[in-house]
This record gives structure tokens, sequence and C-alpha cells, in this order.
């Protein structure tokens, strides 16, 4: 896998993230045929993220679809529910834009919006296994003693903020989950910390950790109690 293919992959990826955020806007707008195409093109950028790390390309939106779901969901490598959904995708949003007086409605666009969300999660996954996951090894963490307390916004427990913008144009990350603020003027930003990893933004409901080296981690509520303990006063 060369720079190249990795490039083209985090650039299609980011061109997901930020068309479900269109398809979102367009609901807001009750632009419902535009939440369907915009859902659709979400789910076709990603599996084109998929392919440029294979370095295969087609002009044709079937033959894209085509060869993914031959290579990968027939192959295993994707589940059969993500080649289902891919195919409504496509279906719903020829229908929406080909078909005269086709009227969309708001539960149409709603199921849209959540296939390609659904996509794009199953689609993150892997392509963080592919881009990263090739020199792991299973480990076990040494003992050490760390501060932990969940999250609260407005206690500057955060080294800095970033535009949801930015965060969704700028990252392949998964963003759904992620704290968003509501400043004065209007713009929402998405909290973070600093560590050897670089900025790791803050999901919602998280809990900080600072080791006692004063390195700083964040851990979901559902897995900071199975990978810490509480210990007893003067430990």
């Amino acid at each position: 896998m060369t720079e190249k293919q990795k490039d083209l992959c985090f650039y299609r990826m980011a061109q997901a993230e930020e068309t479900i955020q269109s398809a979102h806007l367009c609901m807001e707008n009750h632009l419902f045929k535009d939440a369907i195409n915009r859902s659709y093109y979400a789910a076709f950028y990603a599996v084109k993220a998929v392919l440029a790390l294979a370095d295969t390309d087609f002009k044709r939106h079937k033959d894209v679809v085509a060869y993914f779901n031959k290579e990968y969901v027939a192959q295993g490598i994707f589940s059969r529910e993500t080649g289902r959904l891919l195919a409504r995708l496509q279906k719903k949003r020829e229908a929406s834009d080909y078909d005269d007086f086709y009227i969309a409605s708001h539960d149409e666009a709603a199921e849209q919006i959540n296939a390609a969300g659904d996509i794009l999660k199953e689609i993150k996954v892997y392509l963080h296994k592919s881009t990263y996951g090739g020199n792991t090894m299973k480990s076990r963490r040494v003992p050490l003693t760390a501060e932990v307390v969940k999250y609260e916004t407005g206690k500057g427990m955060e080294d800095g903020v970033e535009l949801w913008s930015d965060v969704v144009t700028k990252g392949w990350i998964v963003t759904d989950f992620l704290v968003k603020i509501t400043r004065e003027d209007g713009s929402i930003v998405c909290p973070y910390i600093l560590n050897r990893r670089g900025r790791v933004f803050i999901g919602e409901g998280d809990y900080m950790v600072v080791d006692e080296d004063g390195t700083k981690h964040v851990c979901g509520a559902d897995k900071i109690w199975e990978r810490y303990e509480r210990a007893e006063d003067g430990e």
C-alpha cells in the first residue's frame, strides 16, 4: 500500500463524511429528495475509499458497486447487510433523482441516512485496520495509577476545541458521538485533548484519564471500569 493510495483513501472518506452531514442538513430543511441523494453519495464515496487502497477504480457507479459486492461482500470482508443497504441506497437514489413526480417522505430520507451511516461505520473500522493494524500484537498493560474523572463541558478539562465542520471535512474518524459545544456566535466546536497521538476528540460520556507521568487519555463509559479499578484511599 503506497502513500498515494492512503491519501486518496483519506480524501474520499472525508468526502463521505462531508456528504453525510449534507444529508442531515437537507433533512433539517425538509429537502427529502436531496437527503436521499446525499445519503447514497456518502456511501458511494466510502466504498470508493475502500477501492483506493486496492488501487482499483471505475468510472461508472454500477461497476464500483458490482466490484465491491464481488470482492468484499461476497468474500465476507464486509457483511451481506452492507451489500443490501448499498443496493437499497442506489435504487432509492435513482428513483428519487430520475422518476417523474417522485415525492420523497421524511421516513424514507431518514431510513437512507441511517443506512449510509451504518455503511460508513463499518468501512471506517475496515480502513483503520487496513491502514494501521498491520503491526499489532497482543499485549498486557503494566499496572499503573491514574486519575479518572468524567468529562464535563465548561470546566476547562480539554486542551482545545476544533470547529465541528473542520472535524467532519479534515478527517475520517467516527464523528457521530463526539461532544459538540455551541458557542455564543453560533459556531459548533468539538473539544479535544493532546497526547502522543496528537489531538484526541472527546466523545459523549467519556472519562478523562491522566497517568502518573501526566499523559492524558479519554475512555468511553462502557470500557472505563473494565480497564481501570477504583484504588483504595491512600494507595
